[in-house]
Protein backbone atom coordinates (compact mmCIF):
# COMPACT_ATOMS: atom_id res chain seq x y z
CA UNK A 1 0.00 0.00 0.00
CA UNK A 2 2.44 2.52 1.09
CA UNK A 3 4.17 1.61 -2.67
CA UNK A 4 1.68 2.16 -4.39
CA UNK A 5 0.86 6.15 -2.66
CA UNK A 6 4.85 6.75 -2.85
CA UNK A 7 4.49 5.77 -6.53
CA UNK A 8 1.47 7.30 -7.46
CA UNK A 9 1.83 10.17 -5.07
CA UNK A 10 5.33 11.24 -4.52
CA UNK A 11 6.70 14.72 -5.65
CA UNK A 12 9.64 15.37 -3.60
CA UNK A 13 11.06 11.82 -2.20
CA UNK A 14 12.60 11.83 0.92
CA UNK A 15 14.37 8.61 2.61
CA UNK A 16 14.30 8.71 6.53
CA UNK A 17 17.40 8.91 7.11
CA UNK A 18 17.91 11.71 4.69
CA UNK A 19 15.03 13.39 6.78
CA UNK A 20 16.46 13.23 9.99
CA UNK A 21 19.77 14.26 8.28
CA UNK A 22 18.65 17.37 6.82
CA UNK A 23 17.28 18.48 10.21
CA UNK A 24 20.12 18.14 12.26
CA UNK A 25 21.71 20.06 9.48
CA UNK A 26 18.85 22.34 9.69
CA UNK A 27 19.55 22.49 13.87
CA UNK A 28 23.01 23.17 13.24
CA UNK A 29 22.69 26.04 10.85
CA UNK A 30 20.35 27.92 13.44
CA UNK A 31 17.21 27.33 10.89
CA UNK A 32 15.15 24.78 12.86
CA UNK A 33 12.04 24.32 11.68
CA UNK A 34 12.20 25.22 8.29
CA UNK A 35 11.11 21.89 6.85
CA UNK A 36 8.52 21.00 9.35
CA UNK A 37 6.97 24.45 7.73
CA UNK A 38 7.37 22.63 4.38
CA UNK A 39 5.76 19.18 5.28
CA UNK A 40 2.91 20.75 6.81
CA UNK A 41 1.69 21.60 3.55
CA UNK A 42 1.71 18.31 2.63
CA UNK A 43 -1.36 16.16 2.72
CA UNK A 44 0.39 12.77 3.79
CA UNK A 45 3.83 11.91 4.42
CA UNK A 46 5.11 8.73 4.37
CA UNK A 47 7.72 7.15 6.48
CA UNK A 48 9.00 4.05 4.89
CA UNK A 49 10.04 1.19 6.92
CA UNK A 50 10.85 3.37 10.07
CA UNK A 51 13.68 1.42 11.83
CA UNK A 52 15.45 -0.13 8.81
CA UNK A 53 18.49 2.53 9.51
CA UNK A 54 19.95 3.93 12.18
CA UNK A 55 20.21 7.49 13.14
CA UNK A 56 21.89 9.22 15.78
CA UNK A 57 19.77 9.79 19.02
CA UNK A 58 19.84 13.61 18.32
CA UNK A 59 18.21 12.43 14.79
CA UNK A 60 15.18 10.80 17.00
CA UNK A 61 14.54 13.84 18.88
CA UNK A 62 14.35 16.27 16.18
CA UNK A 63 12.22 13.49 14.20
CA UNK A 64 10.02 13.01 17.39
CA UNK A 65 9.97 17.10 16.90
CA UNK A 66 8.74 16.73 13.82
CA UNK A 67 5.77 14.41 14.51
CA UNK A 68 4.87 16.23 17.07
CA UNK A 69 4.37 19.33 15.18
CA UNK A 70 2.56 17.10 12.26
CA UNK A 71 0.69 15.59 14.82
CA UNK A 72 -3.13 15.98 14.33
CA UNK A 73 -2.28 18.48 11.04
CA UNK A 74 -0.98 16.32 8.37
CA UNK A 75 -1.38 12.52 7.76
CA UNK A 76 1.25 10.41 8.05
CA UNK A 77 1.66 6.62 6.77
CA UNK A 78 4.36 4.90 8.74
CA UNK A 79 5.88 1.24 7.58
CA UNK A 80 7.69 -0.53 9.35
CA UNK A 81 8.51 -4.26 10.49
CA UNK A 82 9.09 -3.70 14.11
CA UNK A 83 6.68 -4.03 16.48
CA UNK A 84 6.21 -1.12 18.88
CA UNK A 85 8.03 -2.37 21.79
CA UNK A 86 11.01 -2.20 19.52
CA UNK A 87 10.80 1.21 18.98
CA UNK A 88 12.41 2.57 21.80
CA UNK A 89 15.59 0.91 20.54
CA UNK A 90 15.67 2.89 17.02
CA UNK A 91 15.06 6.11 19.44
CA UNK A 92 17.19 5.56 22.15
CA UNK A 93 14.35 7.12 24.81
CA UNK A 94 12.11 5.16 25.85
CA UNK A 95 9.55 8.38 27.09
CA UNK A 96 10.22 10.43 23.90
CA UNK A 97 9.36 6.90 21.99
CA UNK A 98 6.18 6.13 24.41
CA UNK A 99 5.08 10.13 24.05
CA UNK A 100 5.18 9.96 20.19
CA UNK A 101 3.49 6.40 19.98
CA UNK A 102 0.72 8.13 21.94
CA UNK A 103 0.42 10.41 19.11
CA UNK A 104 0.53 8.49 16.29
CA UNK A 105 -2.14 5.86 17.69
CA UNK A 106 -4.39 8.71 18.70
CA UNK A 107 -6.10 9.32 15.45
CA UNK A 108 -5.08 5.98 13.42
CA UNK A 109 -5.78 3.07 11.92
CA UNK A 110 -2.87 0.37 12.47
CA UNK A 111 -3.34 -2.19 9.87
CA UNK A 112 -0.85 -5.25 10.74
CA UNK A 113 0.73 -7.78 7.95
CA UNK A 114 2.10 -11.25 9.35
CA UNK A 115 3.86 -11.61 6.16
CA UNK A 116 6.20 -14.70 6.53
CA UNK A 117 9.82 -14.32 5.66
CA UNK A 118 10.13 -14.78 1.76
CA UNK A 119 6.65 -15.48 1.47
CA UNK A 120 7.18 -12.27 -1.52
CA UNK A 121 9.68 -14.40 -3.62
CA UNK A 122 8.24 -15.71 -6.84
Amino acid sequence: MASTVIRTRARDGLHLVDLVNQLEQEKAAGRSGRLSEKLLRYDLIVIDELGYLPFSQSGGQLLFHLISKLYENTSLLITTNLAFADWPQVFGDAKMTTAMLDRLTHHCDIIETATRAGALKP
